[in-house]
């Protein structure tokens, strides 16, 4: 099983109504199908992680910049009567963390909008997956104050200026747990 490629694009293209790279390894060159989004240029390097996909009539490679997309993709393709097509196209859709939300609050009508799966797909989709996703809210606020702290890097704090707007921030989101992030950001940058 291939899980792991790494080598230079000599192609790109459009097949079957999805988007592959060819990947130039050790003089062999592997077709890998992408998620629509991600950005490759011929002639430079990557690294994807893929998912090696065999079927009765077909033998197909998919691969992904994050590992969290391959871990995502994998996981749909355990509902039963979805294939990688439709696979592919909710990674190319949504990022894992709204998958995610999507599952966590049983928001079938936004994963109904993904080509190709419709809304009976998607409940079944929702259905099959949503244990799976079941967090506690130690590990939602967890994410959120992740989330939270990468845009604090981005503005320019550290240290114990960011550490200060962190715990301001935990304890806001333990009194308010549906506050948004921009709203949390808000918060924490007032005076």
């Amino acid at each position: 099983m291939i899980s792991y490629i790494e080598g230079e694009i000599l192609e790109i293209g459009f097949f079957a109504k999805q988007i592959y790279v060819v990947v130039l390894v050790g003089g062999v060159g592997y077709k890998v199908f992408v998620p629509v989004g991600d950005v490759y240029d011929v002639g430079s390097k990557v690294s994807l992680f893929t998912s090696f996909q065999v079927r009765e009539d077909s033998q197909s490679l998919y691969g992904f910049l994050k590992k969290e997309q391959k871990d995502m993709f994998e996981t749909i393709l355990n509902v039963s009567g979805v294939g990688p097509k439709v696979s592919l196209a909710v990674v190319s859709t949504f990022s894992p963390r709204k998958f995610r939300n999507i599952l966590l609050k049983g928001d079938y009508k936004s994963l109904s909008k993904v080509k190709g799966l419709g809304q009976k797909g998607s409940k079944k989709i929702v259905l099959e997956l949503q244990g799976i996703y079941v967090k506690d809210e130690e590990e939602i606020s967890s994410e959120i104050l992740d989330e939270l702290s990468d845009a604090l890097d981005a503005l320019g704090f550290q240290g114990r200026e960011k550490e200060k707007f962190l715990k301001k921030a935990k304890d806001f989101y333990k009194e308010n747990p549906e506050v948004p992030i921009e709203t949390l950001i808000s918060f924490v940058l007032k005076k």
